[in-house]
This record gives structure tokens, sequence and C-alpha cells, in this order.
């Protein structure tokens, strides 16, 4: 990350904090509307040792990064505030920045999903060994095209893949690929399964949004967000 020359936003907040929770779906928004910024969500609670380094003493409480360096701070949930500040140190992948009349640069595009479907145990092995050598959180998705409830959460599996760029989301079709469910105990569709070096760290049965959101952030923050400070 400290070679990037995208800007980082971590959001600190906790689950009991009332403005936390008030300024949460406008921090979502942003981060569709801004999608060459990384947007990260710590919960202090669960990462005290991140909060704690980054000096972080009220919620909710807002750090923008550059190169791994912290470069801007906010806290409170003024919504046009932080707009303001995402905006001020936004940059394109490409490398362009904001203008000095405030505009984003031609060309912005928003991020495409970017889900990995596997169709074999060579392809997973490839990816396990891979998550083996990174620090990057491994999504894995297991489905089937029968399971309606698979069915209804993917588009927001792909979502998610588009605000957490740096995680790598995987689908695997319990069908096609029968060794894997026996071999990661899968019992109930869908299941998610995260990964980190190699080995499954966490798992969520059912298609509920803000737990699987819950769970991506909080290992793809725990890695990104400590990196960062």
């Amino acid at each position: 990350m400290e070679t990037s020359k995208r800007s980082v936003v971590v959001d600190f907040s906790a689950s009991w904090c009332g403005p936390c929770r008030h300024i949460s779906p406008a921090f979502h928004e942003l981060s569709a509307k801004y999608p060459s910024t990384i947007f990260l969500k710590v919960d202090v609670d669960e990462l005290k040792s991140v909060a704690k380094s980054c000096g972080v003493v009220s919620m909710p409480t807002f750090q923008f990064f550059r190169g791994g360096v912290k470069c801007d701070e906010m806290r409170g949930t003024d919504r046009n505030e932080l707009e303001a500040r995402i905006l001020k140190h936004y940059v394109e992948e490409e490398g362009e920045s904001v203008g000095d009349n405030g505009k984003l640069p031609k060309g912005l595009r928003q991020r495409k999903p970017h889900v990995v479907t596997v169709t074999s145990d060579k392809q997973w092995q490839q990816l396990l060994q891979q998550n083996r050598e990174s620090n990057k959180a491994l999504v894995v998705d297991f489905w089937a095209t029968w399971c309606k409830p698979c069915v209804e959460i993917a588009p927001f599996f792909e979502e998610l893949s588009c605000r957490f760029p740096a995680a790598v989301f995987v689908r695997v079709d319990v069908d096609e690929v029968e060794s894997l469910t026996d071999e990661f105990d899968v019992s109930s569709l869908p299941c998610f399964k995260v990964f980190k070096g190699g080995e499954a760290v966490d798992e969520l049965s059912g298609a509920i949004r803000g737990a699987l959101e819950g769970m991506v952030a909080r290992h793809y923050g725990a890695a990104t967000a400590a990196a960062s400070c």
C-alpha cells in the first residue's frame, strides 16, 4: 500500500456508537462515488491495537492516508466535510488528481465487480497458494444455482468486490467442485469463508448482507489499516 498513489480513508467506529451508525450509509455512498479511493472500516473494539497506533480517541474518526502516511483527519458526522476531504485527496488510478475547479478528472470509471469462479481443484489450489504468499483476504462464496438465497445475495457479493478491491473474491459452485464442500465442511448454503495465509479464519452461513459485509471489512481492515499506521 505504501507504493500506491490511491488515497485511503479509514472510518474508525464502533457498533454501539450512535453517530457512527448515522454516518455509515453516507460513507458507503461515498465509496461508490469515488471509486479510486480505498474505503476501510475499523471497529475499534475488535481492532484496539490499530485504533491505538493510529491515535484514535473519539468516534467516529476518519483518517486519510497517501503512500502509507496519514495526511488528514476528521472527527464527527458532517457528511459535507467528509466528502470535501475525500475530494481533496482524491487521485485517479492513472495518477490524475482533482483539478483546481474541484471537478473530478475526465474518464472517471466505476470499479467493475471482480469475482473469480472456481471450476476445478487445481484452480482452487493455485488460489490458496497465492493466499499463503500474500496478506490479502480470500473471500469465498459457496453457492449453487438452485439455491434461491444464494442467487439473491450474489449481486451484493459482487458489490463487495468493488468496495474491497484489495481482497480476492471467489465463487465456488458446490455441484461443480464437490470436493471443496467436503474439505471445508460446507453443510448449508450460501456459506461464506475468509482465508488468510492459506487457512480459513472466519465463516458465515446464510444470506445476511450486514454480517457478510462486516466479516469482509473486519479482515480487510485488519491487514490494510494496520499496514498504514
